[in-house]
């Protein structure tokens, strides 16, 4: 009886030809990964845009950037929460005029990470950003849930 059997070199010949078929795959694989991001990105600023139109059509004005300079304010991203199916954050905010949104009973409402305002290309949602701490280091009793999209506040 013979037998049959590969060579060395005609089995490095075929695993050559299958690693420059996955390297020639991996490239096609991450582009379709990335633009499936980019599809959600443009996704979720569709249910931002809606939101915001929504706050139009129920005050007759759209939601204010900021309504205050001071640490008691709050920003539209915060005001449209209800309506980006996040009610509970919303309404986690504490009551009353004298609570700082950074104090520790604002807690959920200000360090609860919302999936919609985080656009999957760039950075997974995230409680990391100061209370106007000027750009310095978090200071982690000040630190809030961010978002990659912004509107102009004014004056």
């Amino acid at each position: 009886m013979l037998f049959r059997s590969f060579t060395l070199v005609e089995l490095l010949v075929v695993i050559a030809i299958i690693a420059t078929l996955i390297g020639l795959l991996l490239p096609a694989v991450q582009s379709v990964r990335e633009a499936a991001r980019r599809t959600q990105c443009g996704n979720q600023l569709k249910q931002v845009g809606l939101a915001v139109v929504q706050v139009h059509d129920q005050k007759r004005a759209y939601p204010m950037g900021r309504d205050t300079r001071d640490p008691y304010g709050q920003s539209w991203a915060f005001r449209i929460l209800p309506l980006l199916e996040q009610a509970s954050v919303f309404s986690a905010l504490a009551s009353g005029t004298n609570i700082p949104m950074w104090d520790d009973r604002n807690a959920a409402a200000m360090r609860t990470a919302v999936p919609t305002f985080f656009c999957p290309s760039r950075r997974s949602p995230a409680a990391d950003r100061n209370f106007d701490n000027n750009d310095q280091p978090p200071v982690k009793e000040r630190v809030a849930a961010g978002g990659d999209y912004a509107a102009n506040a004014g004056t």
